[in-house]
């Protein structure tokens, strides 16, 4: 397995909505506790229905 860096900043943080709000007031980034990309990768997948619908009640 190759070497891991620290979490970096959320990019959400950079793009910012018609209203100025920044994206990560709404989206979250999904901080996995799998190591290799496969297994992030899969672990977003499985997780991607409540990551969606969490987005959507943040914005509601």
């Amino acid at each position: 397995m190759g070497d891991r860096t620290g979490k970096g900043n959320n990019p959400f943080d950079n793009v910012l909505t018609h209203t100025g709000e920044k994206l990560s007031a709404y989206v979250t980034c999904y901080d996995s506790p799998r190591l290799s990309s496969d297994a992030v990768c899969k672990d977003i997948a499985e997780h991607m229905e409540e990551l969606v619908e969490s987005a959507v009640r943040k914005k509601m």
